[in-house]
């Protein structure tokens, strides 16, 4: 992963958490996938995985290479504009499906699609 991203993911995934009181989960770097290692997923580009078996729930954040890349050239923390935005919308959209699905699976929630899309709007334009 490349510097700051870590630092970065962490940061958004704290300050959403904030925003919806929820209690701090296990940090979104620890679930994050490299493009190679989530080739052997479905879908393509940046992405939060989820699968379900039985009551086990996997979750995994998938980042393309040229975010990282992006954001660790301009760091949104120091200064957002047009050369960063979509990144930093893309990062942050990633980790707060990652936030929600964390939060519904350990309060044994279902999610749809439609809500999980829903919910990172409503986490962007916060």
């Amino acid at each position: 992963m490349t510097a700051p991203l870590p630092g970065l993911l962490l940061d958004v995934q704290r300050r959403l958490e904030s925003l919806y009181a929820l209690e701090a989960q296990a940090p979104v770097t620890d679930f994050v996938l490299s493009e190679e290692e989530a080739a052997a997923y479905p879908g393509g580009g940046s992405r939060t995985l989820v699968t379900q078996r039985g009551d086990e729930v996997s979750l995994g954040v998938v980042l393309e290479g040229e975010i990282g890349t992006l954001l660790a050239g301009a760091d949104p923390r120091v200064r957002l504009d047009h050369a960063n935005l979509g990144a930093f919308c893309t990062l942050t959209e990633e980790v707060s499906h990652f936030v929600y699905l964390a939060f519904c699976a350990r309060t044994s929630r279902t999610v749809t699609q439609l809500e999980l899309e829903l919910q990172a709007e409503v986490s962007a334009s916060a």
